[in-house]
């Protein structure tokens, strides 16, 4: 029987010490997306001036990976400017597929660099890809100014897609392991 906890003990840890699957890290935004904003492009570094979810404010790409299905993401990005005025901000939306993941907020005065981490029920890929969006959801008042991100240059802008398993599927395989040892150790299997 000691040797069986043993077992079950060591396949139980083993599950926990699961590698995460890795979708891969893009670039994002890059100049492959797709920008609704004032300008779009401004320069080789920046795209925007964000600030109106009346006209579709968005920043959205798609990306080829080769997870069937995804439950985190990280963002990095960076804000160069930001005009923003009179206690304004920006709300956005964060996107995977369709499905909103989480939302931040740009507000007036930030400029630098942003670091996004979120944890979310399984996402599958559509056709082996998967689609992130950043998306305005609130609306500026005339005059009180707007925001940009970077796309490229020195300025961070990656999303990075992850599958982990879920303690669930750890619990449950570690039970099966179990069984099928007990099972095995009275001979019926």
């Amino acid at each position: 029987m000691k040797k069986i906890f043993m077992i079950c003990a060591l396949g139980a840890l083993l599950l926990l010490q699961a590698p995460v699957a890795l979708a891969g890290i893009h670039l994002f935004p890059s100049d492959d997306s797709t920008v609704v904003g004032s300008v779009g492009c401004i320069n080789a570094n920046e795209i925007g001036w964000f600030w109106s979810v009346a006209r579709g404010d968005t920043v959205s790409e798609s990306f080829v990976d080769p997870l069937p299905y995804v439950n985190q993401a990280a963002f990095d990005f960076a804000v160069p400017n930001n005009v923003l005025n009179s206690g304004a901000e920006v709300d956005w939306d964060v996107l995977v597929n369709g499905t909103t993941i989480g939302s931040f907020i740009i507000p007036q005065g930030f400029t630098g660099t942003k670091s996004l981490d979120f944890n979310f029920a399984s996402i599958a890929s559509i056709a082996g890809a998967y689609e992130a969006a950043f998306v305005v959801t609130n609306e500026v008042p005339s005059g009180n100014g707007s925001h940009t991100f970077a796309y490229a240059g020195e300025y961070p802008h990656s999303v990075e897609l992850n599958y982990i398993p879920a303690p669930g599927a750890i619990l449950l395989g570690s039970i099966g392991v179990s069984l099928v040892g007990w099972l095995r150790r009275r001979r019926t299997l």
